[in-house]
This record gives structure tokens, sequence and C-alpha cells, in this order.
């Protein structure tokens, strides 16, 4: 077997990465108030992300806090992932599930084929904690199916314990099914107000790139999240007509018109964004009955289930080549386009669309993240979902800006707001604040643990 090296690309890149989260350690978390229960040597992580070049920093990062490359499991999403990525992280000793992406799958079940890599990344990761004697496996995961199966397949007898990371909302809804505690890194303050532009940006380039809006257009959002809201602005700053739709009434954006129903939307625009996180037309897909052809169906979202129903409505389409722009027959008329197999159009497996700079912002919380797994006391209420440690993300976000040469108003937030630790927490989403974040309480939240046995 040929021996394998670290790219010099991925070495360059990688290392400017590192260099900028070593600010992000476990001392910086204990400052706020998180005490570490458990040391990285004592964990396995089994993730279950995007592959890209910048992965590869973000576990150089990792293996310098003391996590163990051998102890990593990296279950790679196979419409998102560049090969050429995964090759760097198996040089660093992580195991990377190989799993053949081009093997055929029904159009809009992309979730059943997923299973298959996240079951062999879940046993891989079990036995790691079984034969090494780890106390626990922090899941890094995109979306929420991994939390959900591991949730399935965990044992009573099981001497190892579990909390998951959800970086995106639907890791999050109601109908999620989890037995461990997660953290919200898709709640914080960062992701909603700063990430999410950065995303946009991304994901307008990639637009741009196809000519899609190359000339004024009639666009729909459906769903009116942090990334919807902000793609929405942006397109209508752009000279577009942005028609909008949440199923929470109470969603609304000054000066851009609302409809009343996702349908309504779709009728009257040329091309439809969906940033739901959810197949937001189940059950409602015969009210498309009679669609003017020639509409483009975009998703912003995770995997291809923005426009699931739409998809299965076709029985003819086709099981080769899943990761493609599809042709949908729908109502006997072969004429509407689901781009990119309805999988996030930012992700066409080549390259990040995100600018290389901007995207140490998203694998900074993702760090902030596993530090703050390693505070979770054993034991813990399984019912919990904690908000991402606040000083943290200001902290990550001060540096990043300045790092970026950009004001915190670019992105919507005053300086006020920027310095008001009340702010991070009202706009941080989670039940609890495992922290503490003014002085005076952190030395005695210290002094009180200090007289505390250790678990």
């Amino acid at each position: 077997m040929a021996t394998l090296s670290e790219p010099s690309f991925a070495l360059n890149v990688a290392e400017r990465l590192k260099q900028f989260l070593a600010p992000i350690t476990i001392d910086a978390l204990t400052a706020e108030g998180f005490r570490p229960y458990i040391q990285p040597s004592e964990c396995a992580v089994l993730m279950h992300i995007h592959v890209l070049g910048s992965s590869v920093g973000l576990i150089k990062s990792l293996l310098a806090l003391q996590f163990d490359a051998r102890s990593i499991v990296i279950v790679p999403k196979v419409y998102s992932t560049i090969r050429t990525a995964e090759e760097p992280l198996e040089y660093l000793g992580c195991n990377v599930i190989r799993y053949n992406a081009e093997e055929h799958f029904t159009p809009g079940y992309y979730d059943n084929f997923a299973h298959k890599g996240l079951k062999a990344g879940i046993r891989q990761a079990r036995l790691i904690c079984q034969l090494q004697k780890k106390r626990r496996c922090i899941l890094v995961d995109d979306g929420g199916m991994l939390t959900e199966q591991w949730s399935a397949w965990r044992e009573p007898s099981d001497g190892f314990d579990a909390v998951s990371l959800q970086q995106t909302a639907s890791g999050l809804f109601h109908h999620r099914v989890s037995a461990v505690r997660r953290i919200s890194v898709a709640g914080s303050a960062a992701k909603r107000h700063f990430e999410s532009k950065i995303i946009v940006a991304g994901v307008l380039k990639k637009l741009k790139s196809l000519r899609m809006l190359s000339r004024p257009r009639e666009l729909a959002v459906i769903g009116l999240g942090s990334l919807g809201s902000t793609i929405a602005r942006t397109l209508k700053a752009d000279g577009h007509h942005v028609l909008t739709y949440d199923s929470k009434r109470e969603k609304s954006l000054n000066e851009i018109e609302r409809k009343d129903s996702w349908h309504s939307c779709v009728r009257e625009a040329e091309i439809v964004l969906g940033c739901t996180g959810r197949n937001f037309m189940h059950g409602e897909i015969l009210e498309l009955s009679g669609l003017k052809s020639g509409k483009i169906f975009v998703s912003l979202s995770s995997r291809d289930v923005e426009f699931k129903s739409l998809l299965l409505s076709d029985a003819g389409l086709s099981r080769d080549r899943p990761l493609r722009d599809m042709r949908v027959k729908f109502d006997r008329k072969l004429s509407h386009v689901v781009a990119n197999g309805g999988f996030p159009i930012n992700f066409d497996r080549k390259i990040e669309w995100e600018e290389p700079e901007d995207i140490w912002l998203t694998r900074g919380l993702v760090l902030i993240g596993i530090l703050q797994a390693l505070a979770v006391a054993p034991g813990h209420d399984i019912t919990v979902i904690e908000k991402l440690a606040l000083h943290a993300q200001q902290r990550l976000i001060r540096q990043w800006l300045h790092h970026r040469g950009k004001p915190c108003t670019e992105f919507g937030v005053s300086p006020e707001q920027f310095e008001d630790r009340k702010w991070w927490k009202r706009e941080s989403g989670g039940t609890v604040y495992q922290g503490n974040w003014v002085k005076a309480e952190i030395r005695q939240f210290r002094q009180v643990r200090s007289q505390t046995p250790s678990i």
C-alpha cells in the first residue's frame, strides 16, 4: 500500500486555521466557569460532517489539544464532501468511513442511504470506547441523524456516555430523538448573526456562477430563520422581487412581501429558495397542480429534505447520478428543475464557496462546542440543550472581526449589543447556560468547586 502524504496545499491552509483557533483552549472555557470533568484523552469523537479543506485545520486543532487521532471517527456527507480532503485526514491518523459516493439511491431518499455510513461510524466509535476504555464519545452532528442513530444503539451496560453538538437547527427540531445532552451550536448568537451572512455570501457566489441571478428575478424564500432572513434581505437589496413565507405567522421582514402560504410563493416565483430544514411541502404537494412550467427549486438546507415531496412525486426519476440537477415531471409536465438533486446549492463537491478565512468562524464554533462537551458532568440530564459558551463566542467573533478588518455593525450588531453579555445570552438558543460570565461570580464559583470532590 502506498504511504499517505499530506498535500502541501492542505498543510498550508490547515496550519493557518490551526493558528487562528489556538486561543480556543480548555483553560479559556474554564475561565468562563466551565469545569472539565473529562480530559480529551478520555474521549472518542464521532463526526458526521461535510469533509472540506477547512476540516483538516479543525482536526489539527483537536490534536494540538491532546485529542487522539486514532479515537476520531469521521463519517463524510457524500453530497458535500470534497474527496481530496479525505486523504489528509487519514494521513493525520483519523478513521474515515469510506463508502461509495457514486452508489445509486432514489432521489429524495438520501437519509436511507446515509444510515449505512452512520452505522459503520457508530460501530467503530463504540468499539474504540470499549477497547480503549473511553469515558465519553463526543458527537459532532449536522442535522440530527447521528444523534438519533447513536441514541438507538446505546446500551444500558455501556461504560461510556455521549454528548452531542448540533450544528444546524434541524438537529434540534422537536421530532428529533435524542438520548444524550445536546449543545446548541446552531442556536448560538455567533452563528445566527455572523455566520449566517458568511453562508449567504457563499450561496450567492455559487448562484451567480450558475447565472441564476444575472438579471432581476422573481424569487421566493421559504423559511425565515437566520439564513432565510439574511438571503431575502440581500436579494431584495440586489434589486430582485422577493416573496417570503414562514409557517410561524410572527416571522416577517419589513418591506418584503409575505405570502399566506408556501404554494402562493411557489406559483408566483421563478426560483424558489428552501430554507426551512424540513420537507415543508409534505401533505400539500397537490396544491401545485397546474403549476406554470420552468420553476427552479434551490435548497439552502441540510440534505435533500426541502423538496422531498416534489422529488418523490416523480416515480420516473433516474437513480443514476443522484447528485445532479433533476428535471422533475409533475402534473404530467416535464418542466421543473430541482437544482443539485435537492441538496444545498453551495455544496458541489469541488470547492468551498465561502472565503477560506470566513469559514474559520464555523470551525471555531465547533471547536468551542467540543471543548464544552468535556464540561458536561457524568450522569448528566439528557433532556438539556445547552447554550454554546457565551464568552467564548464573543471572544472568537472579536478575534475574527479583527482578523478580517470588519466592524460588528456590518453584521447588524451594534457595538453596545456586542459588549452586552445579556445580549449574547438572550440571542443564543438553549435551555441552560452552564458557564458563568461575571468575574466576581466566577471567582466564587471556583471557590465552591475547589471544595467539591472531582467526579
